[in-house]
C-alpha cells in the first residue's frame, strides 16, 4: 500500500495534484497529520484536496491528538 503523507503545503499538494490529474502514482491513501497549529490557508488547502480525493474515490484521513495541539504539547514539556 502506498500512503502519501500530505502536509498541505506546496510540495505534497503538487504530488497529489499530479496523481489526481496527470499520472497515476499508485497512491492508495492520503494522510494529513493535523498539529492543530497550521495556518488558515493550509487548512483550506487540506479541505480542498480532501474534497478532490473524495471525488476520485481516494481515501483521505486526518489524524490529530484530541487532547492538545503541538504548541500546547511543546509548551507543557518545556521543549521550546
Amino acid at each position: 500500500m502506498r500512503i502519501l503523507s500530505f502536509g498541505g503545503g506546496v510540495d505534497s499538494s503538487a504530488i497529489l495534484a499530479y496523481h489526481l490529474f496527470s499520472v497515476d502514482l499508485n497512491i492508495d491513501h492520503v494522510v494529513f497529520a493535523d498539529t492543530g497549529a497550521e495556518s488558515r490557508s493550509t487548512y483550506a488547502n487540506v479541505e480542498r484536496f480532501k474534497g478532490l480525493c473524495a471525488d476520485a474515490g481516494l481515501p483521505f484521513t486526518v489524524v490529530r491528538n484530541a487532547r492538545e495541539t503541538i504548541t500546547e504539547w511543546v509548551t507543557r514539556n518545556g521543549s521550546v
